[in-house]
């Protein structure tokens, strides 16, 4: 069983994953949607977390702990009611022990 003290912080992994997403946007990204991050960066690109959602297992190969994994959005908002403009989703390990980090780079809507 794992120890939940050994877990890092939902500030910390947040700025984890945040880090993970821009070093490896220049190589993940179409131009243009590098383009769209650059010029949305300290104004609009938002960085948003929360427990896992739903589809990262057939990802993963596991269903993730919510105590131990955390989910983390970056994108660009967007006016109400028009699609969300997602540039990644990234799942990463709580755990201290861990180095999981998965990026789902231009996730759809509903889809992890």
């Amino acid at each position: 069983m794992r120890d939940r003290s050994k877990r890092h912080g939902i500030k910390t992994v947040m700025r984890m994953a945040e880090t993970r997403v821009y070093d490896q946007a220049e190589n993940s990204l179409s131009t243009e949607r590098l383009a769209e991050m650059k010029l949305a960066t300290g104004s609009s690109l938002f960085v948003a977390g929360r427990y896992p959602s739903d589809g990262w297992e057939p990802i993963v190969g596991f269903l993730p702990d919510n105590d131990f994994h955390y989910e983390v959005t970056v994108g660009i908002a967007v006016a109400s009611g028009e699609h969300p403009n997602l540039l990644a989703k990234v799942l990463i390990s709580r755990d201290i022990e861990e180095d999981l980090c998965v990026i789902r780079w231009n996730p759809t809507q509903n889809g992890t």
